[in-house]
């Protein structure tokens, strides 16, 4: 009918509120659910990618090591090659000073074959001698005279020939001593080639005065032999005999003479290389100890910095292990905790159930039950909230733990760096130190051009350290190593310079700048570590500034050198 108001059973409407009730509770239940899965599918997301962060960390780190290591063997095996090749160098000379033995044993095996037929040849002429006192006994007052001029002629020969041999016993002992020297300098190979080389020449000065010699010895012979003919052939020309002999023997007291004088000075040259020789083998073996000294000193630094090295290694390990292992623990210990509140949630969710099946014709009591369950589910929101603000908060805490052990081990490696320049500093000041005997101006600007390079470079790297959102230090860690490197090569370069300065000042003005550039270089090393007074805000500025004043001092180094 028009108007009127239709008004429901009271049973009807008793029947429709219990059927609400369910639904609300099945997508309360539901939706308690999803959350839970959803927070546990996060919980499962941040500890795999925890897992992948901690195991790409590791993995760098490892890789940085192993090349570390790589270098350093590379480093040694260097060493070990320039060792060898040394060696190979003394055994070529070794063998060069054989050569130059036999050729003079050679040499005074053929003049003792000359003495032997100079020997036959005052033999023959002793026989013609008697022949002559047999046939021309008239003539024998002029022959006893003559025989006596030849034989003061022999004993003036024997007498050179004494000399020559002593001579020769000398010339070996300088050989032999020599030799000794050649396996001494190592380094100085121009000057033992030249020293060589005179030795040569002069042997080969001594074979030609050998040949002529030789040479006299025959001609003197066939003088000889004429002589004797001519007294056979007439005893008329006796007196022209004996006064060409007589000339003759003049010229030859005046060649003996000439040549007693070419001996003293040959004696005089002799001490003067036998001075020079030995000033060369003190040097020598100044320099060799020098060597020796370096190289163990070098090899004892190598095997130090290995031993720390691996132990550093060994420590980061245990450490990265026992962190793991903890990390581990931890995220047991929450999935215990988020499965006892699961277990909380299905016991809530079962009395809510038998709640529901009892009481479905209790509508008040019903709705009291459903808003305790609300209650509940947003005290558990909240619990479940302040746990994950717990989480973030620890791996916040284990990430800035992890942070300053990184920052412990780039400061250990900038200290490792400092401490090698200082080395090279202490012995670049060291006055039994003469720096690299092969330096050149040439190689001195090279290096140095490098030096600058690696600068700018480990500059550029700490800058992007500081300002980025990586972590990575490898490139730092890269760039320190080889400043430090570079810098450990360039001041032995420099100090083999000095002995091309024109004066005792510019040499001292050199090893000012240098010492200047390592300083700024050590000051560098310094100022990157965490640990030091500069602020992490204006480090950054710092190390510009560092890097500015590191260019320009090695820019005066180059202008120096350059002069």
């Amino acid at each position: 009918m028009e108007g009127e108001i239709t008004i429901p059973a009271e049973g009807e409407s008793s029947r429709k509120s219990p059927v609400a009730s369910r639904d609300t509770s099945d997508k309360d239940r539901e939706r308690m659910l999803n959350e839970q899965r959803r927070l546990e599918e996060e919980a499962r997301q941040r500890k795999k990618q925890l897992e992948e962060e901690r195991a790409e960390q590791e993995r760098k780190m490892l890789d940085e090591q192993a090349r570390e290591l790589k270098r350093y063997e590379d480093e040694k095996n260097m060493m070990e090659a320039a060792a060898l090749q040394q060696q190979r160098m003394m055994e070529e000379q070794a063998q060069e000073q054989l050569r130059i033995e036999r050729e003079r044993l050679l040499m005074e095996q053929r003049a003792l074959e000359q003495q032997q037929q100079f020997e036959e040849l005052q033999r023959q002429r002793k026989m013609a001698e008697q022949l002559q006192l047999e046939q021309q006994r008239q003539a024998m007052g002029r022959m006893m005279e003559t025989e006596a001029q030849l034989k003061l002629l022999r004993e003036t020969n024997e007498r050179n020939n004494q000399a020559i041999a002593a001579y020769a016993s000398r010339i070996q002992m300088l050989e032999q001593q020599m030799a000794q020297q050649a396996q001494l300098h190592q380094q100085s190979d121009a000057s033992k080639d030249e020293i060589i080389k005179a030795l040569q020449a002069q042997i080969e000065e001594w074979r030609q005065k050998y040949e002529a010699l030789a040479s006299l010895y025959s001609q003197l012979r066939q003088e000889h032999l004429g002589l004797l003919g001519k007294y056979k052939d007439s005893t008329l020309r006796a007196a022209e005999m004996e006064d060409e002999l007589r000339f003759k023997v003049e010229q030859l007291q005046e060649f003996i003479k000439s040549k007693n004088t070419e001996v003293v000075e040959m004696i005089s040259q002799r001490d003067e290389a036998r001075d020079e020789v030995e000033r060369v083998q003190r040097e020598a073996a100044e320099e060799r100890e020098r060597y020796e000294r370096q190289l163990q000193e070098r090899i004892r630094q190598l095997q130090e910095k290995t031993e720390q090295f691996e132990h550093e290694i060994s420590e980061l390990g245990v450490k990265l292990t026992t962190e793991k292992n903890t990390l581990e623990s931890q995220l047991d210990q929450y999935r215990r905790d988020l499965e006892q509140r699961s277990v909380r949630i299905a016991e809530l969710e079962s009395t809510m159930d038998h709640s529901n099946a009892e009481k479905d014709e209790e509508i008040a009591v019903l709705q009291a039950g459903m808003d305790q369950s609300i209650l509940a589910l947003a005290n558990y929101q909240k619990q479940m909230a302040t746990s994950k603000s717990d989480v973030d908060a620890q791996l916040r805490q284990l990430s800035e733990q992890h942070a300053e052990k990184m920052a412990g081990i780039l400061d250990s490696i900038m200290q490792t760096c400092e401490d090698r320049v200082r080395d090279s500093v202490y012995e670049f000041g060291n006055a039994a130190n003469t720096g690299i005997a092969y330096a050149t101006p040439a190689l001195a600007l090279v290096q140095t051009e490098d030096a600058q390079y690696k600068g700018n470079s480990l500059s550029s790297a700490f800058s992007g350290y500081l300002v980025g959102s990586s972590s990575d230090q490898t490139p730092v860690i890269r760039a320190a190593i080889d400043l430090a490197s570079s810098m450990a090569v360039l001041l032995p370069t420099i100090k083999g310079l000095f002995r091309f300065c024109p004066s005792f000042d510019e040499s001292e003005r050199l090893g000012a700048s240098a010492n200047a550039a390592a300083e700024i270089c050590m000051l560098f090393f310094t100022n990157i570590q965490s640990t030091s007074a500069v602020a992490p805000a204006s480090r950054s500025g710092v190390v510009v500034d560092l890097n500015r004043n590191f260019a320009h001092r090695l820019g005066g180094v180059s202008a120096l050198v350059e002069k």
